[in-house]
């Protein structure tokens, strides 16, 4: 190859979340003799802690600044850097990024424009529908993160195979991630060491069912007060969901956003994710790697993580008494029990959703595009 091939990775906000810890480690791993890259956020880069681990890495960052929606008139930014910066590709992973990168990306002559499908949505605005479905042709390809993503695109959407691809998350098998004690940690928040806990980890919002997690719990602490369930991440319905819980005389914690939120998984029991809807989910590949027991529902990218029974179990979404059952159920299971299906479950982690091999996927689809283009 006679240049390196320059990417501007552009993404909503800098709170390390799914899609940002995506974009991190493909700016951490791209092989940096083939690459150059820029990672730009939408909002304010105070936010979170994507654009600073970037930059001590060495990776370029650049930020729009926009903290609301009466400052979107900073967008222009976006024009600006692709000027100075002249990329081969702009990939972008979420609804608003993907919209400005289509559009900022086609009027600026970007040669290759990646946008991404990272949630399996089912029930999205008319507006939302109608911006993506107009948008979506400027687009030269879009990746999703699930099959179940990649069929929303070709069947709702109608787009042609060509234009769609899957690539899974993938997650360090070799990573130490400096885990939470159990005991430990929860005499430090004020119980004894010898609970029951069924956690969550996640952003608290309405797609993340909690209240359904929340109104299980209530059921299980009729029969079993040592039962609680911490719950760590922020959202709009934090408050909304602390005020519930309370009412309802649930044992339930809030931790509030934790940075490397993983840590905290070895002092669960079990990991319940009640979402509604849900794209590929890195927590429960977190959680089966650390061996820790997953209960999910079963949308979206769940049913391809999970095999009910054997590498975790799935449930339908929206019901608290069901939810409340399979809980007992899973923690009621005998220790040789546990110990294969967390066994089955870490192979197919290592199977499936290996770090590397996401990596080398999106070097493989940049190169095809551009080689497709003659750009190379």
């Amino acid at each position: 190859m006679s240049k390196k091939i320059k990417i501007i990775y552009l993404t909503t906000t800098s709170k390390l979340c799914g899609a940002e810890k995506v974009i991190y480690e493909l700016s951490k791993r791209t092989n940096k003799e083939r690459f150059e890259i820029i990672v730009c956020t939408i909002k304010d880069d105070l936010e979170g802690g994507l654009l600073d681990k970037c930059r001590d890495i060495g990776i370029k960052t650049a930020s729009l600044g926009i903290e609301n929606k009466w400052k979107f008139y900073k967008s222009v930014q976006l024009y600006k850097i692709i000027k100075e910066f002249h990329p081969d590709i702009i990939q972008s992973f979420l609804f608003f990024d993907n919209i400005l990168a289509r559009i900022f990306g086609k009027i600026a002559g970007v040669s290759i424009i990646i946008s991404g499908q990272r949630n399996v949505e089912t029930k999205r605005s008319f507006l939302r529908n109608w911006v993506d479905k107009y948008t979506l042709p400027l687009a030269d390809m879009v990746i999703s993160n699930s099959r179940a993503g990649g069929k929303i695109l070709l069947e709702k959407f109608h787009l042609i195979h060509s234009r769609v691809k899957v690539i899974y998350n993938g997650i360090d098998l070799q990573e130490e991630n400096n885990s939470v004690k159990k005991k430990g940690f929860l005499k430090e928040i004020g119980l004894s060491g010898d609970e029951k806990i069924v956690g969550f980890i996640g952003r608290l919002e309405k797609q993340k069912g909690v209240q359904y997690l929340i109104e299980a719990i209530k059921i299980l602490n009729r029969e079993n007060p040592s039962i609680y369930t911490l719950l760590i991440g922020d959202g709009k319905e934090k408050d909304t969901l602390e005020r519930y819980s309370q009412y309802n005389g649930c044992k339930a914690i809030f931790l509030g956003w934790k940075e490397n939120a993983s840590r905290y998984l070895d002092s669960f029991d079990l990991l319940v994710l009640p979402s509604l809807w849900e794209g590929m989910p890195n927590v429960v590949l977190e959680a089966m790697k650390q061996g820790v027991l997953v209960i999910a529902t079963s949308v979206g990218g769940n049913i391809e993580i999970i095999d009910d029974g054997k590498t975790g179990f799935l449930i339908k979404p929206g019901n608290s008494q069901l939810l409340a059952e399979k809980i007992k159920m899973v923690l009621s299971l005998s220790e040789s029990e546990k110990a294969s299906i967390i066994k089955n479950a870490k192979n197919k982690v290592m199977k499936n959703f290996n770090i590397q091999q996401m990596v080398k996927n999106f070097e493989y689809t940049y190169i095809g595009l551009l080689s497709k283009k003659e750009l190379l």
